[in-house]
């Protein structure tokens, strides 16, 4: 009896030590293949890395709070990392950023590295900061959280370095060392200066490989883990690969900074599956939504849709018919202006191939004419108006029209006032001038929410 209790008592202590897995867990999965930079190569690892990472992730207590981001732009990484910090200030608990793609270090910076995002174009070091994304800024989100862990893993070490202003090559590629925090680690997938590997048989880079067959061990701590992950990479990068021209070189990861407090990825025994939980009374959220920033989004904007003879601003029914029959042949889709910029917040997906349809200034023939068609193929669609047009005369929407189009799911943009160009001062002096411009546009905003009862989304 004594040796079973003695055997309970460490199992126990070994499934207590680590925390439970209700702490919250948010994590922001980026990865950027799409390169058209001289100095930076397409990669074929980085979407399928970000992928797997945030489905591993999905059942490490991190469900429903994933957000998986492929080939953003500077600004859309710029977004995403101050909404996660906001995401990481409301939930507290652990944080996890994790990129995939190509990295660079600034030479004449100590400590300063750049992620690259897709859509620059970079020729020397200088660009970096207007092109690139400085990943303190990661860093600095943390921080400012306050939230007990944050983990921060760079599989971003793959360029040879850029040229400086002066046409000299760089010293070095890869990225260069950060210092980490009590609470705040970084994980890169080489050390300071070295360039990382993609594996050509498994098609990922090495780092993230190994990073997915360990991550998921139960009852392996957080640091034991990523010794396992150092081990398996190294291991990965010296094997011999006939299919794989480069250079047999050791590849070891480096880790900077500090724990606070014990973690693992995955609770219980090694072997052992963990506990399950309770049943719930409400549903599970979903898995993330991969955020695919390849989309393509195109605006058409009209005006009337008249009969011949309109203005140079209008179309013929007829045409307006046949371009709307042409976005359906084409397979592309029209979505509404609110969820394009919700895929712009990094919030929702939308299609590949996406359309979004604006009719402009008021027109009655919006009503008349476009209303109908639009609802035969049931494209969702945004009003813009310009208030003083309104039932201003036989041409124009009324007030009424427009609250008909409201209750039929119809958005409303606020197009100013007078429509006049914002950019004539019209002498005015530059306080008089500001507050025209106020009215212009925050007092045609709010007479069309007050007429309508609704939002203005733009």
């Amino acid at each position: 009896m004594t040796n079973l209790r003695f055997i309970f008592l460490v199992l126990l202590a070994l499934v207590t030590a680590l925390p439970a897995q209700d702490e919250p867990r948010s994590a922001l999965v980026v990865g950027v293949a799409n390169y058209r930079d001289m100095y930076f190569k397409p990669l074929s690892a980085p979407v399928e890395d970000a992928k797997a990472i945030a489905a591993k992730l999905e059942t490490l207590g991190f469900r429903g709070n994933v957000t998986l981001l492929l080939n953003p732009t500077r600004r859309e990484m710029i977004d995403a990392v101050d909404s996660f910090g906001t995401t990481l200030t409301k939930r507290g608990g652990v944080g996890l950023f994790y990129f995939s793609g190509h990295g660079a270090m600034k030479s004449d910076e100590e400590g300063v590295n750049f992620l690259i995002p897709a859509g620059t174009s970079i020729r020397t070091e200088n660009d970096l900061p207007e092109e690139a994304f400085n990943t303190q800024r990661v860093a600095n989100r943390m921080k400012e959280a306050g939230n007990r862990l944050n983990l921060v893993f760079l599989d971003a070490c793959r360029s040879h370095g850029l040229p400086k202003a002066d046409g000299q090559k760089a010293s070095g590629g890869g990225l260069a060392a950060m210092r980490g925090a009590s609470g705040l680690m970084f994980f890169f997938a080489t050390q300071p200066g070295a360039v990382a590997w993609e594996d050509s048989v498994a098609g990922r880079g090495l780092f993230t490989s190994a990073l997915l067959q360990h991550m998921g061990t139960p009852g392996t701590s957080f640091m034991d883990m990523m010794a396992d992950v150092t081990a398996d990479t190294e291991r990965l990068s010296l094997r011999h690969n006939p299919a794989n021209p480069r250079p047999p070189l050791k590849q070891s990861p480096f880790i900077a900074g500090t724990i606070s407090g014990r973690f693992a990825f995955a609770s219980g025994l090694s072997g052992i599956p963990a506990p399950q939980s309770a049943p719930v009374d409400h549903p599970i959220p979903p898995p993330a939504t991969a955020l695919d920033k390849t989309a393509q989004v195109v605006v058409l904007c009209y005006h009337g849709i008249e009969k011949a003879g309109g203005s140079a601003l209008s179309i013929t029914p007829e045409l307006f018919e046949q371009h709307m029959q042409r976005l359906r042949d084409n397979g592309i889709h029209v979505i509404a202006m609110r969820d394009f910029l919700a895929w712009r917040r990094n919030e929702k997906t939308i299609p590949a191939k996406s359309a979004i349809i604006t009719i402009d200034d008021g027109y009655v023939s919006a009503f008349d004419v476009a209303r109908p068609i639009l609802k035969k193929f049931g494209y969702p669609w945004t009003c813009f108006i310009y208030t003083k047009f309104v039932a201003s005369g036989d041409k124009s929407i009324s007030w009424e029209q427009l609250a008909t189009l409201r209750d039929e799911g119809v958005e409303m943009g606020c197009h100013t006032v007078s429509h006049f160009n914002l950019g004539e001062t019209r002498g005015k002096s530059p306080e008089a001038y500001e507050a025209w411009l106020r009215e212009e546009i925050l007092g045609s905003k709010q007479l069309i929410e007050n007429k309508l009862a609704t939002k203005c989304s733009v």
